[in-house]
């Protein structure tokens, strides 16, 4: 459009009129106005993704800092891999139980099944201290996982205590 504009405006020019026709100055200007209203718009755009981007980005390390927090080794650790297991199970199912209805819910429904799992996942990493850090760190409230699927959210904190402690 603008350059169908442009070209009658120039052609008015070239053909000897002194003056431009008011109504595709009009146009031209409206135009003008509308593409920088879009680049605005655009810009405004832009920025709210990177701050929705650098939200997420700060919320993920909150939550790592967190987890790295929690998952510690306690005073004292326990005697055999079992007890370990069974500490780790324990701490797993009231942790479960401290979360959103929804969670809970949905966790009684197959709980059993899962704490079977949660016990041989244990048992066939077979760290005494990963255990006792797992079983340590599920007993803390992480506020930043709050969000997060309480099934998740264990999972995060197992792991970050398989990564520092798995021997």
């Amino acid at each position: 459009m603008r350059t169908i504009l442009c070209f009658l405006l120039l052609s008015s020019l070239a053909c000897g009129e002194a003056k431009v026709d008011p109504m595709i100055a009009q146009a031209v200007q409206t135009e003008s106005q509308m593409q920088k209203g879009a680049e605005a718009l655009a810009a405004k755009e832009k920025a709210e993704r990177e701050a929705k981007a650098q939200a997420k980005r700060e919320l993920e390390e909150r939550r790592q800092a967190e987890i790295d927090e929690a998952a510690q080794l306690p005073a004292e650790l326990p005697s055999d891999l079992a007890a370990a297991c069974d500490a780790v199970t324990a701490a797993h199912d009231e942790f479960m139980k401290r979360g959103s209805e929804r969670d809970v819910l949905a966790w009684h429904d197959g709980r059993r099944k899962a704490l079977g799992h949660r016990r041989a996942a244990c048992v066939t990493a077979g760290s005494v201290r990963a255990a006792a850090c797992q079983a340590e760190a599920l007993q803390h409230e992480l506020g930043s996982l709050a969000d997060v699927p309480r099934v998740e959210a264990a999972r995060m904190v197992a792991a970050r205590c398989l990564e520092k402690f798995e021997s």
